[in-house]
């Protein structure tokens, strides 16, 4: 597996098992909300192959 690969990987399971246990929903909620704004008949969750971060993190 490559760098990018396993970084990717990382990322998709913090966010569909890490962040909701330890109420690190803020994530979660962005997506859902842009989600909702964008495109509300298809719900999905993107990860780039370079592990960059679909969405800007606002404090």
């Amino acid at each position: 597996m490559l760098f990018c690969q396993r970084e990717a990987a990382e990322t998709a399971v913090y966010l569909t098992e890490v962040a909701p246990r330890t109420g690190d929903v803020w994530i979660r909620n962005d997506l859902s909300s842009s989600n909702a704004e964008y495109n509300d008949a298809l719900n999905r969750v993107a990860v780039f192959a370079d592990s960059t971060p679909p969405w800007p993190r606002t404090a």
